[in-house]
């Protein structure tokens, strides 16, 4: 996997529901990769979009905690049940998180102590643990089930990126 990603000089990859950056090039690979397929996305990534809407011609499944949140064309899910829906609709991968606080968030939620490992219990597919994971609480993740981590903010925000990501895919592979 390659990840290539625009940060600011806090590393943070997007301000007040925005991305920092409008690459045309990349929104058009993104749409062809997942036209026809499933996406998994938290609530607040769903609000960053055009218009706050679900995208066209995808099956759109939204994380959120918030038990009262709907929105017309795309399942929610707020629970482990509810995980196990969108992978019964098709879901190839989710991402689940926040795992940990993070600074680049602050006003993210971070799931409650346990959800991981009941998620990845439940599910036959891959899951990803996203938000706030960085060499010194990956470890913490060990026993979940997470089949794989999303690092960005401590990757970029190393001195010496390359040392890192050795260091961190050292840790990944102990998971």
């Amino acid at each position: 996997m390659n990840l290539i990603v625009a940060v600011d000089q806090n590393w943070a990859i997007g301000k007040d529901g925005r991305l920092l950056v409008n690459i045309p090039a990349d929104r058009q690979l993104f749409m062809k990769e997942t036209t026809g397929k499933t996406v998994v996305m938290g609530r607040k990534t769903l609000e960053s979009l055009p218009g706050g809407q679900p995208l066209g011609k995808r099956e759109n499944i939204v994380l959120t905690r918030d038990e009262n949140y709907r929105v017309k064309g795309a399942a929610v899910c707020h629970s482990v049940e509810e995980a196990l829906e969108a992978v019964r609709h098709g879901a190839d991968c989710l991402g689940v998180g926040a795992a940990f606080s993070t600074h680049t968030k602050a006003d993210v939620d971070v799931l409650p102590e346990g959800m991981m490992k009941a998620i990845c219990d439940a599910v036959d597919i891959p899951v990803v643990a996203i938000g706030g994971i960085h060499k010194e609480n990956l470890l913490r993740l060990k026993g979940t089930g997470v089949n794989g981590v999303a690092l960005v903010s401590a990757i970029f925000g190393a001195e010496d990126i390359e040392a890192e990501c050795r260091e961190l895919k050292a840790l990944a592979e102990q998971l």
